[in-house]
């Protein structure tokens, strides 16, 4: 922010140095500094911000005077009029109600924070702190006589770039000393934090390992070779506040498979937050559900943490840790954090955490949302190597969670649930039950939107989708509401398999229930990408009174008939993700890998299952990892030479 501030701040240094006695050293001060606020402000100017349009009136109306000298009183004293002019600009933005260093600082602060008291007060007291000190600078020019003034160099210059220069440091360390306090007074007066999230198998895992020759009972094919990775949010320090899936520091778990050999290791994923944590020794940031701006003493410029902890997965030729509408970060084969990513040619941007890989074209389609400024999604498209060809907003009247899409061959499909975020509410992310689910067919050759409408649901996540008979069907996961923490919110229906049938010409849509069982995490075989399909495998319940997945189900949506895997009693699984056998010659040739949690033993296995054969009487291989690995979220097969 004081970057920005002194900016603004240049032009009227300018003009107190360079002001002189003549009409052309007036003229030439007042029309400088007024093309140099122009030059330097212009981005604020377009925005609208108080100071540099303030500075603006003035600077023309000092050109106009020193030209014709309608006012030849304002001629005779600029100087107490310069001081007293920039005064009344800040004084004013408090009148209104706009402290203009909050204009300033909402560029810098996620818009969730902008209506934080620490946020709000601290640009109060900046605010104030700058009035005082031009009301300080102006003094001079109001008490002491002009003939006094004109050869005392501190009073008619210095003593104004000496308050400017003692605001910009004020302006520095007033958010470290105000903001500091009320975080840590905030989160020393919170209850002990209790939830299922942080206990048994979702409790996080502190230390990184490296294990070797792990022990494998029954057939590991010698024909897999490659990494499986696995990303989930598993925080390193005790937070003050954990709403699952949301808060949380990235984990990957990896088992590297070659020649019938597997080995495991793990590593959080550093992210710029996670590396300031680390430095301090303990939780810097709240939660989605605790917005607090973080103590600016242990964090510069990063008042949102992004956990990189959704997914991992290979994007052209880069390994990414995603989360939610934040950027990516690139890890190594060793899984390194190697910073944020940087596609060819362009700056970190937000990203989230499913993409969509079309297996004829080789394009990968992916997408961001923004929880408070248009446009609210934002499309992109890739090459198969990762550079970006194309970016593509869409018009939204309203800022909503998108967290998975589909494509088919000419189509990109967007399920627009009213789950809203409000910035200035309590709850930042509420579901609105009376307002429509919004369906968005997008044409991928184009990005035209076609909009229809039905009744309230949510996704989190689809199987595929593709193209049949001037239709577009596609399967997934449907929701009645969203519920974050789920564990702290039962009853009501669990999750089902959906599928929805897209009238292309007549803009119709219906959907229908396909398996009753309560279900997530679905994946299929991605070489049929947009295309038709015959198998799904989903994270399943055994018991619909279970509070966790402990089964593998496979559905055939033609025979429309499920499968569940024997994995044996007291386990607890998540998303099982389909790797085919080199040269399948079926849909379903090919592996099911997940890792699966003994409850009694306190252990995880990494599991492999023919997807061919559901009704085998055990996996086809288990390696067993003799540790824990906590539930999570998504993953993906890595295939290495």
């Amino acid at each position: 922010m004081r970057n920005s501030l002194f900016s603004a701040f240049i032009p009227w240094i300018f003009f107190s140095v360079f002001y002189g006695s003549t009409p052309d050293a007036m003229g030439f001060a007042s029309i400088t500094a007024l093309i140099l606020m122009i030059l330097l402000n212009f981005d604020e100017l377009r925005k609208g911000f108080v100071l540099p349009w303030g500075s603006i009136i003035i600077f023309i109306f000092f050109a106009l005077n020193d030209q014709w000298f309608f006012i030849p009183w304002a001629a005779d004293h600029l100087r107490m009029l310069m001081n007293v002019s920039l005064a009344a600009l800040i004084w004013l933005s408090m009148l209104i109600l706009k402290p203009f260093s909050m204009q300033y600082a909402r560029r810098e602060v996620d818009s969730r924070y902008w209506h934080s008291r620490g946020f709000v007060k601290t640009n109060w007291m900046i605010t104030l702190v700058w009035g005082l000190l031009l009301m300080l600078a102006a003094l001079p020019s109001i008490l002491l006589p002009q003939d006094q003034l004109l050869d005392a160099w501190f009073w008619n210059y210095g003593l104004t770039i000496l308050c400017i220069a003692v605001a910009l440091v004020l302006t520095k360390n007033i958010p470290s000393l105000y903001i500091g306090r009320i975080f840590w007074s905030k989160v020393k007066h919170l209850p002990p934090l209790e939830t299922p999230y942080l206990q048994n198998n979702f409790a996080p895992v502190k230390d990184e390992v490296d294990l070797d020759e792990l022990k494998i009972e029954g057939n590991l094919p010698v024909t897999l070779k490659g990494m499986y990775v696995r990303n989930g949010p598993n925080p390193l320090f005790s937070p003050y506040t954990y709403t699952y899936p949301i808060d949380g520091d990235g984990m990957i778990h990896c088992v590297t498979l070659a020649h019938g050999w597997a080995a495991y290791k793990n590593r959080f994923v550093h992210t710029k937050g996670l590396v300031a944590e680390k430095k301090a020794g303990k939780a810097l940031y709240g939660g989605i559900k605790l917005p607090l701006l973080p103590d600016p003493k242990y964090v510069k410029d990063l008042p949102t943490k992004n956990t990189a902890s959704v997914h991992v997965a290979l994007f052209g030729k880069h390994l990414l840790a995603l989360y939610e509408s934040m950027p990516a970060y690139i890890l190594d084969k060793d899984l390194k954090t190697h910073g944020e990513w940087q596609p060819q040619g362009h700056a970190p941007f937000n990203i989230n955490a499913h993409h969509r890989h079309d297996p004829k074209t080789g394009q990968i389609y992916a997408c961001t949302y923004d929880v408070d400024h248009a446009p609210y999604l934002t499309l992109y498209e890739f090459d198969a190597n990762g550079i970006l060809q194309r970016t593509a907003p869409i018009a939204k009247n309203t800022p909503t969670m998108i967290h998975d899409f589909v494509i088919t061959e000419h189509y990109i499909v967007v399920f627009d649930a009213p789950a809203v975020f409000d910035v200035k509410s309590k709850d930042i992310l509420s579901y609105h039950e009376n307002q429509p689910m919004t369906i968005l067919l997008i044409e991928r050759a184009t990005f035209e939107v076609k909009k229809i409408e039905t009744e309230s649901f949510f996704v989190y996540h689809f199987v595929n989708a593709y193209e049949q008979d001037h239709k577009i069907i596609v399967d997934f996961v449907h929701h009645e509401t969203l519920i974050l923490d789920p564990l702290l919110h039962q009853g009501g229906r669990g999750p089902r398999l959906y599928r929805a049938e897209i009238d292309i010409y007549h803009l119709t849509y219906q959907h229908y229930c396909l398996c009753e069982a309560s279900l997530e995490f679905p994946t299929y075989a991605l070489p049929y990408t947009g295309q038709p399909y015959r198998y799904g495998y989903f994270a399943a319940k055994s018991s619909e009174k279970l509070d966790h997945f402990d089964t593998v189900l496979k559905y055939d949506f033609i025979e429309r008939s499920h499968q569940h895997f024997k994995l044996g009693h007291g386990v607890e699984i998540g998303e099982a993700i389909f790797v085919p056998e080199i040269d399948s010659t079926a849909e379903d040739h090919g592996y099911l890998m997940l890792f699966v949690y003994h409850e009694e033993a306190g252990t995880s296995d990494f599991v492999l299952l023919d997807a061919q054969k559901p009704k085998a009487e055990k996996p086809m291989a288990i390696i067993k990892l003799g540790r824990r690995v906590p539930n999570g979220l998504h993953g993906s097969w890595i295939e290495t030479p």
